[in-house]
């Protein structure tokens, strides 16, 4: 099961929708459950992938 959370960052949860500073750069992401750290260790075991949309801030610490 795919786990979709729109607008949200994958990484760090903030939204990235337009009129939220965050909309101009943002990547869309598909990544695995054990890569986001906001999500419970019970429901990790729920989800194959978490799509939605990654931050400029979060991409860049994690490709730094």
């Amino acid at each position: 099961m795919i786990l979709d959370i729109g607008d949200k960052c994958v990484w760090c949860y903030e939204d990235t929708s337009f009129g939220s500073g965050r909309f101009v750069d943002r990547i869309i992401v598909s990544t695995y459950p054990e890569a986001v750290s906001w999500m419970l260790d019970e429901d990790k075991d729920l989800y194959e992938l978490v799509e939605g949309h990654g931050c400029t801030e979060c991409y860049g610490d994690i490709n730094g």
